[in-house]
């Protein structure tokens, strides 16, 4: 287990961040966009979000909130996660949108997720505000498991709304933005 954390510390401070202060981003949500100015950004560091519980073998745990990856007003959140006990898991982001949940669940991930992809780019999410993602863990092997335990680092940025005249050049194309997927509807038209 001390590898995994190394590796979470290793894969953190490579992580790049989605945006800078004072650059604009567009936060896409299930069928919302919201246009915001960056003021502020700090890194989050590695950390348990989540521990869904002991896993009987062969079974699979009801989807549980990381209510503890909820924000303040006004942010939003550039996650990395992996699991680091033997079991595989998956995220629902946003968690609570019942008539979306085929579109906002990812695939499952499993401890080997960090030999195959080092810096967890594949494990990426972000979560506006209080819309914080939900796992599901499955235990795939024939013993069971005392814990079932999430890692998580990443970045937390504090912005601001944009005023109508920059919304319009925003809208335009003539300021550069960045496109936040913030719901697994991911950037395209919708």
């Amino acid at each position: 287990m001390d590898n995994l954390y190394h590796h979470a510390y290793k894969s953190a401070l490579q992580m790049p961040q989605i945006a800078l202060i004072d650059q604009y981003v567009q936060i896409r949500k299930a069928g919302t966009r919201l246009w915001r100015k960056i003021l502020d950004l700090e890194m989050i560091p590695p950390h348990q979000i989540i521990n869904l519980g002991a896993i009987a073998a062969n079974t699979a745990l009801a989807k549980q909130n990381a209510v503890n990856m909820a924000l303040y007003d006004d942010e939003f959140a550039q996650w990395r996660w992996y699991p680091i006990d033997p079991f595989q898991v998956s995220v629902y982001n946003p968690a609570g949108i019942a008539k979306w949940q085929l579109r906002n669940r990812q695939v499952g991930i499993t401890p080997d997720i960090i030999t195959r992809d080092p810096l967890l780019v594949s494990t990426e999410i972000f979560t506006w505000e209080d819309e914080w993602p939900s796992f599901e863990a499955l235990n795939y092997s024939d013993y069971a498991i005392a814990a079932s335990r999430i890692i998580a680092f990443g970045f937390r940025y504090i912005t601001a709304e944009v005023d109508a005249t920059t919304t319009a050049r925003l809208v335009d194309g003539l300021q550069p933005y960045t496109i936040v997927p913030c719901s697994a509807l991911g950037p395209g038209p919708r």
